[in-house]
């Protein structure tokens, strides 16, 4: 399943190893479609209308946008609203700036949990990388920077015959944020 959460492998192996808990489960919705983007820039907004998580708006290039929405299940709840009560808000954002009008949407949900001790990763021959083994980052929730990482780690152990760990690969997007902009200077 999408995120790990129903990921059979981990839960065959690492379930017991790795336990994961319900309060850092977040919950998404997106959406990428063309679109005639009239502001290149991306966006983010952080805490909008009390949101646990944050919101998008990213043109990736030639005609196709994503935009979406995520924040942390449990807190949600707690607050009696719903990912989709705060996508309709994004949705009303996006309209209201002017960055997306007349379309219908569909998004998309998905459901992942933020890092937190990952402490096996590898079982009988057996690897989990990216969302599967929990590496989304606690900070922002960014899991496609640590899946790709995981994965290039988990080839080069079956590959090169080595330990594969995940301990190189960091637990926070701002961190690799400030990191590269730092190596530009």
């Amino acid at each position: 399943g999408a995120g790990g959460t129903g990921c059979r492998v981990y839960h065959s192996f690492f379930k017991e190893i790795n336990p994961r808990s319900r309060d850092q489960l977040i919950t998404t919705l997106e959406e990428e479609f063309e679109y005639d983007t009239i502001d290149p820039e991306c966006h983010l907004w952080f805490l909008d209308n009390k949101l646990p998580g944050y919101s998008w708006y990213v043109p990736k290039g030639h005609g196709i946008l994503n935009v979406g929405i995520g924040g942390k299940l449990a807190r949600l709840k707690k607050k009696g609203k719903t990912i989709r009560y705060h996508w309709n808000l994004l949705v009303e954002k996006l309209n209201n700036n002017g960055l997306v009008k007349n379309h219908m949407f569909s998004p998309k949900g998905y459901n992942y949990f933020l890092r937190r001790n990952v402490q096996t990763v590898e079982r009988d021959n057996a690897f989990i990388i990216g969302d599967a083994a929990g590496l989304a980052t606690v900070d922002m929730g960014e899991g496609i920077g640590p899946a790709i990482k995981s994965g290039i780690l988990a080839a080069d152990a079956i590959v090169n015959g080595t330990e594969y760990s995940v301990k190189s690969i960091s637990k926070y997007s701002i961190f690799e944020i400030l990191l590269a902009r730092w190596k530009t200077l």
